[in-house]
Parts: structure tokens; sequence; C-alpha cells
């Protein structure tokens, strides 16, 4: 949830800190390697959280697929590993451990932390910002073109069903479908 609850039509810019945050470094980091402005890259993950959440953007959301997988978690809906839960929340941490550590950099210390833990890794307990930067950092260092977020809406929907989505093959034109949906009723709403 950046910037506010949506409908929203403020600047997100205007609203940054004037000490760049985690965050803000891992967008820098993105424009400078895959291109495009922070707009650009707010727009796609807003985009997706609005999917993930229902159109609701609560970073504290916890959501139970039609098939009882899951549950996923916050604004993108990390799942955990109960209920057969694809554990892409502690992979999400894993590769941001990774992400530092590939750019020389220190890990901060509340990933450390979960990457430390030994329990289920519940990203509706993280703050909307350490999502983004979870499910950013993830994108990156995942195989998958996470550039393609930046190719209008159907690169957003493609990159949202071939590699964040991660349900069954046999649902996924009717998963894509929902995604475009909801990305239609996202630009309605933005």
């Amino acid at each position: 949830m950046l910037g506010g609850n949506f409908p929203n039509k403020s600047s997100l810019s205007s609203k940054l800190p004037k000490n760049p945050t985690e965050l803000d470094s891992v967008f820098n980091y993105l424009i400078k390697t895959r291109g495009g402005t922070r707009k650009d890259w707010e727009y796609a993950i807003n985009a997706i959280a609005w999917h993930e959440t229902g159109g609701t953007m609560n970073p504290s959301i916890i959501q139970r697929s039609d098939d009882g997988r899951g549950p996923g978690e916050g604004l993108f809906q990390f799942e955990i590993s109960q209920f057969g839960g694809s554990n892409e929340a502690r992979t999400a941490v894993n590769r941001a451990v990774n992400f530092y550590k590939s750019q020389n950099q220190p890990v901060p210390g509340w990933i450390k932390d979960l990457y430390n833990s030994t329990g289920e890794i519940h990203f509706g307990k993280l703050p909307a910002e350490k999502q983004t930067q979870l499910f950013l950092i993830n994108g990156i260092m995942k195989p998958g073109k996470i550039g393609m977020l930046l190719q209008g809406p159907e690169g957003i929907s493609n990159y949202w069903v071939n590699h964040h989505w991660s349900g069954s093959s046999a649902l996924k034109d009717s998963e894509l479908e929902k995604f475009t949906a909801s990305l239609q009723t996202y630009q309605q709403n933005r």
C-alpha cells in the first residue's frame, strides 16, 4: 500500500522522506538496472497488490484460495507453508538475503531476523513498505522477468500469472482473466 488507501490520486513522491529508505534504494536499483521510473514501478506493484487484496489494499489481509491452499498474506499474498502453501514467504526472505549479499550491502536487521526465525514468515504482520521491498527483491532475484512490469497492462498481467501467482496450471487462463478484470478496476479507481 504505497501512498495510502485507494482510490488516491496524490503523488507518492511528495510523501517520501528526505533520507532514502531501504525501499527507496530498491527502487533506485530497479530504475538503474531495468529502466522506468518510480511511478512506473509503483503503478505495476500497486496493480498487483490491488488484485491480491481484492481491492482493499489492506497490508494485513489473510486469504485462502478456493481450493483451500495457502494462506496468502499481505499486499502480495505471499504464502506460508501451512495448508499446502508454497512457502514463498520464506523463499522471498532467502532471496532478499542473497540480493543484499550479491550487492555487497549489509542485510537489514529485520530481514536477518526473518531469515533466522524458525517459524512461518507472516507477511501480513509486516508494514506495507517492507512487504513491497521483499516483493520487489523477490522479483529481481527469482527466475523471471520483473522488467515485464514496465510493459503496460499486458506485461503486468503476464508477469503476475507467470512469475507471481502459484496456482495450478489448469487454472492459469481463468486466473489471468480474473487478474485482467481486476487490473481494469484498479485503473478506474487509482
